[in-house]
């Protein structure tokens, strides 16, 4: 997922304790798609609130 953040021209820059979180929480079923996309916006520095992103 972040090879494709990055061929689409995003930077995303997540720490290696960030992305292991995110990836077992996806993983047990204890984050939505709507939460993974929230935390893939704020690691490429894009605010989830704005609503033009």
């Amino acid at each position: 997922m972040l090879l494709t953040l990055k061929r689409n021209g995003l930077h995303p820059d997540p720490s290696e304790r960030e992305a292991a979180t995110v990836m077992v929480l996806v993983a047990m079923g204890l984050l939505s798609i709507p939460g993974l996309r929230v935390a893939l916006m704020a690691w490429c520095g894009i605010d989830p609130s704005d609503q033009d992103a």
